[in-house]
This record gives C-alpha cells, sequence and structure tokens, in this order.
C-alpha cells in the first residue's frame, strides 16, 4: 500500500505509466525472499530452544506459587 501511494500520489496529476510501481514491487519481493533465505538457510535463529525452557520454568515457578495460595497453610510450608 506504501509503495502504491509512492508511485501514484508522488506527482500532482494521474499517472498511466505503471513502471515506478512494477519496479518497487519487484524490489521488495526480491528483498522479503532474500532476507527469508538468509534467516531460515543460510543464518538460522537457535535462540527457540533455551527461550522455551525460560518459558517453561516459568510456568512451572508460577503454578507452584498458584498452587501454594490455594493450598491449606500446612502444606503452604
Amino acid at each position: 500500500m506504501y509503495t502504491f501511494g509512492l508511485a501514484m500520489l508522488g506527482q500532482f496529476g494521474p499517472t498511466t505509466d505503471l513502471t515506478d510501481i512494477r519496479d518497487r514491487l519487484v524490489g521488495i519481493a526480491i528483498g522479503i525472499a532474500l532476507s527469508y533465505v538468509i534467516q531460515t538457510r543460510l543464518w538460522p535463529e537457535t535462540e527457540h530452544k533455551p527461550l522455551a525452557l525460560r518459558v517453561g520454568a516459568l510456568l512451572e515457578q508460577f503454578a507452584t506459587r498458584v498452587g501454594a495460595i490455594g493450598a491449606p497453610p500446612a502444606q503452604a510450608r
């Protein structure tokens, strides 16, 4: 939408030349494809496993604290 707006509203009058829009859209598509290939194949992110482990530990701590709140006082200690 931004590319279309730049290309169509860049002049004061209506335009019928759509090569600017085509060139910008092709450039955006190439950039997205190149970013995808680099981020998935050449340089993948490896932080998802440690992050999942930390979130799991946090949820376990939360569950034990919530369980301790609803437990009788003898079991809470």
